[in-house]
């Protein structure tokens, strides 16, 4: 493998979200591509500090582990890398202080540069209008792809994934009706705002697609966000079901009744602004 290139990489696209809607999905059926570079850590997550200190807060523990990860599965075996190269990478996304839009230069710095480039950080979609302003300028020449699905049933999924990790003890009906209220399940279904705010920034570079295409038409959703990208289409996929299927999680009624109050607006939004067919394909 060649050395650590230093000149400025941006992606080719760059799907923002939303979480708990295919992600991780559509980031290993990417990296199947053989005309994209499949990075070792599926978020970018290319969040200045100041823009959301909390977010880049959470993104160096999400790097971190991911990290840690990467040894345990062999690192630069695992990757195919040489072994100067992993320890040079890895190192120099440690050491980064991600201020600006130099650390796309220091994560995709192993990318051949005959190579498509993709982030796929679920994250960005709630970034406030600053910080899209600044990914929209940082890769002006990048496709972002937003999968919209429906944000009660969105909402659900992320409260069943929450719930599911021990250290959150979910346990009382207070517990629960704090977890639906929280601010991370809350904006990443808030489609209204988000669309109207990624659009602003990026106009006609803003592909929005049904969630539900991922089960209907699972290999066509692919090749039409490479269409959309300039990505030479993929044949096969590499991973059919979803890749981090929610943990089966009993919900109490009230926080259904609660994201179907919380999000009609962004219901009647989403079927307004794509029409009745998208609306039905969220689901």
């Amino acid at each position: 493998m060649s050395k650590i290139n230093t000149t400025q990489r941006r992606p080719d696209l760059i799907c923002i979200g939303a979480t708990k809607a295919g992600t991780s999905w559509l980031f290993q059926n990417l990296s199947a591509n053989p005309t994209v570079w499949r990075s070792p850590i599926k978020e970018v997550n290319a969040i200045p500090k100041g823009f959301a200190p909390e977010k880049l807060a959470w993104t160096k523990t999400y790097l971190q582990r991911q990290l840690e990860m990467l040894d345990k599965r062999g690192g630069a075996g695992k990757l195919g890398w040489d072994e100067a190269v992993y320890a040079a990478y890895v190192d120099g996304l440690r050491q980064h202080n991600r201020q600006d839009a130099t650390w796309y230069d220091a994560f995709y710095g192993a990318a051949p540069k005959d190579k498509a480039l993709v982030d796929v950080s679920p994250s960005y979609a709630p970034m406030p209008r600053e910080a899209v302003s600044f990914l929209a300028e940082a890769c002006p020449e990048a496709k972002f792809v937003y999968i919209v699905r429906d944000p009660v049933a969105r909402a659900m999924s992320h409260v069943r994934m929450l719930a599911a990790r021990p250290a959150r003890n979910v346990n009382t009906a207070e517990k629960w009706a704090a977890l639906a209220r929280e601010e991370d399940v809350r904006m990443d279904s808030a489609y209204a705002a988000n669309v109207k705010r990624w659009r602003d920034a990026l106009g006609d570079r803003l592909l929005c697609l049904p969630f539900g295409g991922i089960r209907s038409d699972p290999l066509g959703f692919v090749n039409r966000i490479e269409d959309y990208a300039g990505i030479a289409r993929t044949k096969t996929l590499g991973q059919d079901s979803p890749f981090h299927a929610t943990q089966k999680i009993d919900v109490p009624p009230e926080v259904k009744a609660h994201f179907e109050a919380a999000f009609a607006e962004d219901r009647a939004f989403i079927a307004r602004e794509f029409g009745a067919d998208f609306a039905s394909q969220t689901k």
